[in-house]
């Protein structure tokens, strides 16, 4: 019987180093992630049709890299109450990801490391994903939500994001071979990341930061009135008193302020989609809702983005396959970080490299 059709894992032990890889369709990664996020299928011409998993536990700390097809991805009152302790360090070497915590707007691209609070309750439309990451203790890497932000894209700092995305690499080229390099690379790692969160902002002016302040409140501004019939370049430039080339500039790496904020309207209203049942009218009503001027263009728009129409973007989970019981669930290991008073301890990991 081939591994997709027998999706047990497989796990390695090596003292406090655990190796695990699971692969199968790609509705194991719904029952494997229940404790940090509902997940529901998207259908895309993009989708493989299968799900791979590798997972390492090095000293408590979980981290993973995931293949996996498009989805809408939140997290419930209860998920961020559990996850509240830790932070999620990750990046997309494939694909992308598109949503919101309330008006924090959340945009992943290719290659960006980014850092998202687990306390926070968000949804996010995703595309085909090849993911990397880390769960990791908001304690062992000085992380304060009353200083720092709730979801942080390094790529607006080139530097900090080359150097993580560096040290990603060699953690990740690390935990395919011997458990003692494995370990120092993670601690490199994450004493990278503290340098990051913590340390002085060497890659960049007063102007550049202002900018990107700038830069984030127009974004804001945008998430608060998608739904308005009138917000456009010109309430923009009215509102913020900034030139049309400035603006320009601010959303060029986002493919322009106007397909930045129709992008941000269909995300928004594929989230809508995909709460609950299918009813009639529900496709029409997030369109009107979102700021679709009409049915036609909201339905060239999802073909656009995901190749089918919007009544078959959504499809059923396939009741069929067996929940996965790993080992080691997320369950236990956030209980077992939040409890750990050992090999979890700041000061192993946080030495300089």
């Amino acid at each position: 019987m081939s591994q997709l059709n027998n999706p047990r894992p497989v796990l390695k032990r090596f003292d406090d180093f655990k190796w695990w890889s699971v692969e199968g369709p790609p509705e194991l990664i719904y029952n494997k992630l229940t404790d940090v996020f509902d997940l529901k299928a998207l259908e895309t011409d993009l989708n493989l049709g299968h799900y791979r998993g590798q997972s390492w536990m090095i000293d408590g700390l979980l981290i993973a890299q995931v293949e996996t097809d498009a989805m809408v991805a939140r997290r419930n009152k209860w998920q961020a109450k559990t996850c509240a302790h830790l932070v999620y360090v990750h990046r997309f070497l494939r694909g992308a990801a598109h949503g919101h915590a309330g008006n924090v707007v959340m945009e992943k691209g290719t290659n960006e490391v980014v850092l998202d609070d687990q306390e926070l309750r968000i949804e996010l439309v995703q595309t085909p994903l090849f993911v990397q990451g880390l769960h990791i203790p908001k304690a062992l890497i000085g992380f304060d939500r009353a200083v720092h932000d709730p979801f942080i894209n390094f790529a607006s700092h080139s530097g900090l994001n080359r150097m993580l995305n560096a040290e990603m690499d060699q953690l990740f080229t690390a935990l395919f071979q011997a458990p003692d390099t494995a370990r120092l690379a993670l601690h490199r790692f994450l004493a990278s990341l503290k340098l990051a969160l913590n340390g002085p902002d060497t890659d960049g002016d007063v102007r550049r930061r202002a900018r990107k302040a700038l830069s984030d409140q127009i974004a804001g501004y945008i998430e608060q009135h998608l739904g308005a019939a009138d917000l456009c370049v010109e309430t923009l430039l009215e509102r913020f008193g900034v030139s049309r080339a400035s603006l320009y500039r601010m959303f060029e790496e986002r493919g322009g302020v106007r397909q930045y904020i129709n992008d941000r309207r269909l995300y928004r209203a594929v989230l809508d989609i995909s709460k609950g049942p299918m009813q009639r009218g529900k496709i029409a009503d997030a369109a009107e809702k979102w700021g679709f001027s009409s049915g036609a263009n909201f339905n060239r728009a999802i073909r656009r983005a995901f190749g089918v129409a919007p009544g078959s973007l959504l499809k059923l989970p396939d009741e069929g396959v067996a929940s996965l019981s790993a080992q080691t669930k997320l369950s236990d290991f956030v209980t077992q970080s939040e409890a750990s008073t050992g090999p979890i301890a700041p000061a192993q990991y946080l030495v300089a490299p």
